[in-house]
């Protein structure tokens, strides 16, 4: 237990736990090998978006994890990390996030762990198509 509740103490971000930091970092390498996939051309309905602005930690300056503008078409997207248990509701409470944006963006992506579920292309909520990418970390 001390490693999920037991604060660091120092660094950073003395007040987060080792299990909070661990997953921090994962899930920063979750939006790294995802938008990787992105331009290397493995999302194919993405390779019209070359440029990302992207948030990594406890960052919380945008609207979203993602954001790729490209000409008149707008992309945001979520990142997680997260255990097979805990996948659907983070899934529907990252969904529920992109889909009030204001404007809605063109295209809405959740990048998470390969391990995290079984794989699925998309799904619909309230007739908004989000794309869900498993992305497998590799280092």
């Amino acid at each position: 237990m001390k490693l999920k509740r037991e604060k660091i103490g120092r660094g950073p971000y003395p007040e987060v736990s080792i299990f909070e930091t661990s997953n921090g970092i994962m899930t920063d390498l979750v939006i790294l090998f995802g938008i990787k996939k992105i331009l290397i051309g493995e999302v194919p309905k993405f390779k019209e978006f070359t440029n990302f602005k992207v948030e990594f930690g406890n960052e919380n300056n945008n609207p979203h994890d993602i954001i790729s503008k490209t000409g008149n078409k707008h992309l945001a997207g979520k990142a997680f990390n997260v255990a097979r248990s805990f996948f659907q509701g983070k899934k529907i409470s990252s969904i529920k996030e992109l889909i009030n944006s204001n404007p809605l963006p063109d295209y809405l992506i959740l990048l998470c762990n390969d391990d995290s579920h079984k794989p699925a292309v998309k799904t619909k909520i309230q007739k908004h198509s989000v794309e869900i990418i498993r992305v497998k970390i590799e280092l």
